[in-house]
């Protein structure tokens, strides 16, 4: 994957090079709010055996965690949580 835009209302959101840079092939995206100022982005992708979901919570304009399922095996997954250093926006 190249890049990801997000925008919520006219604003584009925050997230690092290093939450998507590591997802190929993507082949599907969505998105679903999940509460005030909350929303969830969910890209699937790859083929067999490197299939994954990626899930992208985000709240307000930053993006707070990241989980990447494996296709073929949903029960095997990883999570990384984000957060603003403040003085670095």
């Amino acid at each position: 994957m190249i890049g990801i835009d997000v925008y919520e209302n006219g604003t584009k959101l925050s997230a690092p090079l290093s939450a998507f840079a590591d997802l190929g092939n993507p082949s599907l995206a969505s998105a679903v709010a999940t509460g005030k100022d909350k929303f969830t982005l969910t890209i699937q992708g790859g083929d067999a055996s490197v299939a994954y979901t990626a899930t992208f919570m985000f709240k307000g304009v930053e993006l707070q965690r990241r989980k990447v399922a494996s296709g073929e095996f949903p029960e095997d997954w990883e999570e990384t949580r984000y957060t603003v250093v403040q003085g670095d926006r």
